[in-house]
């Protein structure tokens, strides 16, 4: 079987898995979760989702109009990792996220000088977005959803660095229980490992380090292995190019 898929192709059936998704055609299970009905399918839910699998299949047998309700569950996080189970992907705007600067991390109003601000639908709900998926897909054992979402929160990270929503963000992920293998914490480090320089020069972001020493301590480590790293890369760059102008040397000799 190819591994290699064509993109366009790839790209209809997301399309069609994630309208199949909202209309709800052909379903065989309900799931219900604070006012919302989502219209499912078993087939696609329990070979991905094997908390809920196993369940359903152990509950429910056989045809019939089957309701599976999550009480204790977020509406749109729950349809956020449908739309995952269905397309392998899931959009971590809407129901919510307002519009700011990156830069200040203001929100966005149209006014007199509307230039002083780029559109950008990121705001704290985005990343919170995201927060919620992982800690849903880790609470129901899921571990591919967990790394989408870490990975997601991380590209956000990344790109919104320098607004006041990025310190907020990494506060709120520090302040969760989270064991310092979890992959959402992981990917809030490396964005300030791989940013550090800038974000050494933010008061608000150096009290962080201090608030959470182990965080502190965790990017400490990092960036100077990273550095240790970079200097023995130059160091055998610089052996390989003496060892080619040696060799070029008794080449012309």
């Amino acid at each position: 079987m190819s591994t290699v898929g064509h993109p366009i192709r790839h790209s209809a059936f997301q399309d069609a898995m994630g309208e199949l998704l909202r209309s709800g055609d052909y379903s065989d299970l309900t799931i219900t979760c604070g006012g919302y009905v989502y219209k499912v399918h078993r087939a696609i839910i329990c070979p991905q989702w094997h908390h809920l699998g196993v369940f359903i299949s152990d509950s429910f047998k056989g045809p019939g109009d089957w309701v599976l309700d999550l009480p204790n569950d977020n509406p749109p996080t729950i349809y956020r990792i449908l739309d995952y189970l269905y397309t392998q992907d899931y959009d971590d705007h809407g129901f919510g996220a307002q519009w700011v600067s990156p830069k200040e991390g203001v929100l966005y109003r149209p006014g007199p000088d509307p230039e002083n601000f780029q559109r950008c639908p990121i705001a704290l709900q985005v990343p919170r977005n995201n927060i919620m998926v992982y800690l849903t897909a880790e609470k129901y054992g899921f571990s591919s959803l967990m790394s989408l979402a870490a990975e997601k929160l991380g590209h956000w990270a990344g790109i919104y660095r320098r607004s006041i929503a990025f310190v907020d963000i990494l506060e709120e992920v520090l302040t969760l229980e989270l064991g310092r293998n979890s992959k959402l914490r992981g990917a809030i480090v490396d964005a300030s490992v791989d940013h550090i320089h800038e974000l050494i020069e933010r008061d608000e972001f150096v009290k962080l380090t201090t608030q959470f020493p182990d965080f502190g301590s965790e990017v400490l480590t990092l960036v100077v292995k990273n550095k240790l790293s970079e200097q023995r890369h130059r160091l055998r760059e610089q052996r390989n190019r003496g060892r080619e102008q040696k060799k070029r040397r008794r080449e012309r000799s």
